[in-house]
């Protein structure tokens, strides 16, 4: 019955992706939940997408079937995809969650990977090895600083203030900016979050010194890895947050989901802090509704140094199901789409078909591209793999994405400006976290629900001892224990 029910859930997935059947001419196939497509609701049009796949077998040599998800539940998707009889042989994750059922790729690589090495930093790969010290993915991102904040110059402009450099100088920037708009009051929008743990990133090393991608820090006294709720100054960070609240900086729903998209289209944002693409991705397609609205990045200093924390590279990367028949065609693909010499693989995969879709406006690395819109071409990527360190080697002259993809190969890799954890360049093993803690997800869960309360008042800041206490009734201390023995297994 289970499996019955498997297969009627799976059926609607494919019907829902226009997938029926795993065709036998395809070498592989490709769960497309990069992220890529998650802008252009609705996917290729069918006859397009065909001509494509037969443009791409034919530069490729490789006839790759790709499904693409509804990108509002990628995670439960693929887990059903991967219980199927149907599996994929390609999909993005975050390879230590995915490890049983993933192979090594080190042969691969070393025989049919030589594009993809060379444009690969060093430095990633240190996140893909697991404790065989075998590599388990191609690594889909590289440490960036991608929560620095961004302010309007238009209001700056209109009130007479300079870019503003601290939080006292934010403070003062959006007073200012609800003086001269009402509409950047509590009601409408004046400032975009969602969830704890991005003001946390973007601000709280201001007044902690940052912590690392899993909410931790490495304490000086004892040597151990603890939660970031026992950091010092974490108290006068959530100070600081809510006094922002009451002064009514917050839109009311920062701490519920809604589109970003929507939210941008008000025109009512003097700040934002959260993640950068909604910045070089969303703000060109909404600005032309909003007139004289220009936003800039700066950096914010805070009372322990730049308020915001780098994000390390960590474990996301493209996997290759263990139970694939064809793993090395899925490696040259790979290094078709990832050549170090030459952008033509991945312009086409992500574009479409030179000539039709997109011309070389100058060619080479960095190669510059034009490319027509996607809503004409009717075809949106889907045999694009974006590979965060390759990105910045295609520049499209196109309004919507030449920005985008200029910073992917300039600011965000800039951490000149951020707190680099010290983590940095350590590849965490979550799922073994999870095994050996099992109220995980308990003392996550509380970490978010009362951090919220402190944000907004619910719980006052004299309850936070308290708080603590909670937290080591919950399991606190097992969390603590095999954080600080996965840390020193790895750096010794």
């Amino acid at each position: 019955m289970i499996n019955f029910l498997k297969s009627i859930i799976l059926a609607s997935i494919l019907s829902f992706v226009g997938v029926n059947v795993y065709a036998e001419e395809y070498d592989f196939t490709i769960f497309n939940n990069s992220g890529l497509l998650q802008f252009d609701g609705g996917g290729s049009d069918p006859e397009v997408l065909q001509q494509v796949e037969n443009h791409v077998a034919k530069l490729s040599g490789i006839r790759p079937k790709v499904i693409v998800p509804n990108m509002q539940d990628t995670t439960q998707q693929l887990n059903l995809l991967l219980a199927s009889d149907s599996p994929p042989d390609v999909f993005q994750a975050n390879w230590d969650v995915y490890e049983s059922t993933l192979m090594p790729l080190d042969d691969l690589l070393q025989k049919y990977g030589e594009g993809i090495i060379a444009s690969v930093p060093e430095s990633s790969w240190q996140y893909m090895r697991n404790s065989k010290g075998q590599i388990m993915g191609i690594p889909r991102t590289a440490a960036t600083s991608p929560f620095i904040t961004w302010v309007r110059k238009d209001i700056l402009d209109k009130a007479g203030l300079p870019t503003p450099k601290t939080i006292d100088d934010l403070d003062e920037y959006m007073a200012e900016a609800q003086k001269l708009n009402p509409n950047y009051k509590a009601g409408t929008i004046s400032w975009w979050w969602n969830g704890w743990e991005q003001p946390a990133y973007a601000f709280g090393a201001g007044f902690t010194g940052g912590m690392s991608e899993n909410g931790a820090f490495l304490d000086p006294k004892d040597g151990r890895v603890k939660p970031f709720p026992l950091m010092d100054g974490v108290k006068d960070y959530l100070k600081f947050m809510n006094e922002w609240h009451n002064k009514e900086y917050w839109y009311p729903d920062n701490w519920a989901r809604f589109t970003e998209t929507e939210v941008l289209r008000t025109c009512n944002i003097a700040m934002w802090s959260g993640w950068y693409s909604r910045m070089t991705i969303i703000i060109p397609k909404v600005e032309k509704n909003c007139p004289g609205m220009e936003y800039i990045r700066t950096s914010i200093i805070g009372p322990k140094g730049y308020i915001a924390t780098t994000r390390p590279g960590g474990t996301q990367a493209y996997v290759i199901n263990k139970k694939a028949d064809n793993p090395e065609a899925i490696m040259k693909y790979f290094n078709w789409i990832w050549n170090n010499e030459s952008i033509d693989g991945y312009a086409t995969a992500v574009n479409g078909i030179e000539g039709q879709h997109w011309s070389y406006a100058s060619k080479g690395i960095p190669g510059v591209v034009n490319t027509k819109d996607k809503a004409e071409t009717k075809y949106v990527g889907d045999f694009g793999l974006p590979l965060f360190p390759y990105e910045g080697n295609m520049q499209p002259n196109d309004s919507l994405w030449a920005t985008h993809f200029k910073y992917l190969g300039n600011e965000l890799t800039n951490l000149d400006d951020s707190h680099q954890p010290f983590d940095m360049y350590m590849a965490w093993n979550k799922g073994r976290i999870a095994e050996e803690v099992p109220s995980l997800g308990d003392i996550h869960r509380m970490i978010a629900e009362n951090f919220t309360a402190f944000y907004i008042g619910e719980r006052p800041i004299d309850e936070y001892d308290k708080f603590l206490e909670e937290l080591n009734d919950a399991g606190m201390q097992d969390w603590i224990d095999a954080m600080t023995r996965q840390m020193r297994e790895s750096w010794n």
